[in-house]
């Protein structure tokens, strides 16, 4: 069913505000599903309007009348006419099957989630009250754990399982994922899903919470919730934290509000949200701030005596067991790293082989030289694997295995600049090609070369480094320059 509907029903209303108020009062109807086949369909509602609101508006509309925007389009009144009519409804065909079953699905899980959250208040309501006692007196008082917080942890955990059970029967109502219906650009993306996971993987806490458990972030108080704020993350054993005397040593990780805004799309320039050292989190005002954690050396222990102190800390959040886990072994492990000998590389023989080919002009052919160096009195390189030291923000640090390096002896060096090159500049060449490429071999460190994980290096347009396999042939020289390849004896 399409029932298109004009923005202003009542020929007296000319505003925005005085239209939504009288469609509000109608959209029930606008919801109401019609029955086909033994199944409820919902109707596509196309709002039209010789002036359409803007976006902002038209989100606000389908927000108040409870219209999802799947079954939604805004349309301008003078694109409707008989003759657009099947190019306007055509779509719908394909997509209205599969947004209709996606509808029945939601509409399912929140049945299902009333059906759950109704069977355990019937639950609650036979529990007695002497039982509760008995908990806490025999159990949960020599564990050093409150009641509130047994009470929240069981109850939540009991919803969850009752309605997973529920909702794995349901798994094939959903439709393909090529069946999903496409973004409408006339409307306003919604982030409801990541405030539902943000709130789940963070949850902000009260000030006021002294308790000192697992995964709880606390900030200096009169740092609270400004960027680029140091917090600390409480990672000792949950059941060391709930019995702990005032002097334990809470071991915790440093980390950092990095960014906080009351807008998502500020934090979409950030590598990682969740995972990796990092989380946002979303305090009671919307507004959300993205956490950092200090993974190397970010290890720290403080009383617990100073972390309930709230003159000095105020406890903003608690992160959930998973990601808290997640920290910790991260945190842990770079703490826990084995520094091990390094390894002695090896070395092999490489023939080498220098060619230059250089254009003398349009009708002349071009200048080509080849010099096969297996012959002289020298080994010309040897080829080897190893490891470069490379500054980083944190000063040097080795990089990993690289591919093939060629380190060249000066014997070669010398032949390369006082024969090779010296034959080149008597010749035809022009000299300033044959300066660029003296120059880039000036500029190599120690004379290494390294492939980097491939058999070839360009050092600019003009010099090129390449290896050879054993009975590899040597590939045809096209372009301009020198060069040199190396292949192992």
């Amino acid at each position: 069913m399409i029932a298109f509907i004009d923005l202003y029903l009542t020929a007296g209303i000319d505003n925005y505000k005085g239209a939504l108020s009288e469609h509000i009062q109608h959209s029930s109807a606008y919801k109401a599903l019609f029955s086909h086949n033994a199944e409820n369909w919902p109707k596509v509602i196309f709002l039209v309007s010789s002036k359409l609101p803007e976006r902002e508006q038209l989100q606000e509309f389908r927000d108040a009348t409870g219209i999802r925007s799947a079954f939604f389009e805004a349309m301008n009144k003078g694109d409707v006419s008989l003759e657009s009519l099947q190019e306007i409804v055509e779509p719908w065909g394909t997509k209205y099957g599969p947004s209709a079953k996606l509808g029945r699905y939601l509409d399912s899980l929140s049945s299902r989630l009333d059906e759950a959250a109704s069977a355990l208040k019937n639950e609650l309501s036979r529990l007695e009250l002497n039982d509760l006692r008995t908990l806490e007196v025999l159990r949960l008082s020599a564990e050093g754990e409150s009641l509130r917080t047994y009470l929240t942890w069981l109850i939540s955990q009991s919803l969850a399982s009752k309605l997973c059970v529920e909702m794995s029967r349901q798994s094939s109502d959903l439709p393909d994922a090529s069946e999903m219906p496409p973004l409408d650009g006339k409307l306003l993306p919604k982030s409801i899903l990541f405030e539902l996971f943000a709130d789940i993987a963070v949850s902000t806490s009260s000030a006021d919470d002294e308790t000192l458990e697992f995964g709880d972030i606390f900030a200096e108080r009169t740092e609270e919730k400004k960027e680029n704020m140091p917090i600390v993350l409480a990672i000792s054993p949950a059941c060391d934290l709930v019995r702990c005397p005032l002097d334990y040593q809470v071991l915790c990780v440093r980390g950092t509000v990095t960014k906080q805004d009351p807008n998502l799309s500020q934090l979409l320039t950030k590598d990682a949200l969740f995972g990796k050292g990092n989380q946002v989190v979303r305090y009671p005002d919307n507004t959300y701030a993205h956490i950092s954690w200090s993974l190397k050396k970010g290890l720290i222990t403080i009383p617990a005596s100073e972390l309930q102190k709230k003159e000095r800390f105020s406890k903003i959040a608690r992160l959930s067991e998973n990601f808290t886990q997640e920290i910790k072994e991260l945190a842990l492990a770079d703490a826990s790293r084995v520094g091990t000998p390094v390894e002695p590389t090896f070395a092999v023989e490489g023939g080498v082989v220098v060619r230059a080919r250089f254009h003398m002009g349009r009708d002349e052919q071009p200048l080509e030289r080849t010099d096969e160096l297996q012959g002289k009195p020298f080994i010309s390189a040897i080829l080897t694997k190893g490891r470069v030291k490379t500054e980083t923000g944190n000063g040097r640090k080795l990089k990993e295995d690289q591919g093939e390096t060629i380190v060249f002896t000066h014997q070669f060096v010398t032949w390369l600049k006082k024969d090779f090159l010296r034959q080149l500049k008597g010749g035809r060449v022009a000299p300033a090609k044959l300066e660029a490429i003296e120059k880039k071999l000036q500029e190599l460190t120690n004379w290494h070369v390294i492939l980097d994980g491939g058999r070839k290096a360009r050092d600019g347009e003009s010099l090129t480094f390449q290896t050879l396999g054993k009975d590899e042939q040597m590939p045809t020289m096209r372009g301009d320059g020198i060069e040199i390849l190396v292949r192992a004896m």
